[in-house]
């Protein structure tokens, strides 16, 4: 008997959506955001799910900055906390135009409007 074997060279989908409930609660976080702060342009939400095996999937925050500073991922995460227990894993960077995590999120991810 042959040995079969599928050598995947591309993954298409590495973020699914979020379902309601935590895109809701994430909204609300998103929303005590002090624009002085963070000042934000558009956040991007989705769920990353290309985990190794026995890893949780954990949320992506992608954030569009109106000025150039940098992101301060502290005080979103002081949010994030006043709805989620500490436990739950958030990854939260900047959007960079041109860059392979920032544009599959955008594709990928939900667009959420504050």
């Amino acid at each position: 008997m042959k040995k079969r074997e599928v050598n995947i060279q591309i993954i298409h989908n590495i973020f699914s959506k979020v379902n309601i409930s935590d895109k809701k609660n994430i909204v609300k976080a998103l929303k005590k955001n002090d624009l002085n702060i963070v000042p934000v342009k558009n956040f991007y939400v989705a769920l990353f799910v290309n985990v190794e095996k026995y890893q949780e999937p954990y949320f992506v925050i992608g954030i569009e900055l109106t000025k150039q500073m940098d992101l301060n991922k502290e005080h979103i995460k002081t949010n994030l906390n006043k709805y989620f227990y500490k436990h739950v894993q958030f990854k939260i960077f900047e959007i960079i135009e041109n860059n392979d995590s920032s544009d599959k999120l955008i594709e990928q991810g939900e667009k959420i409007m504050i």
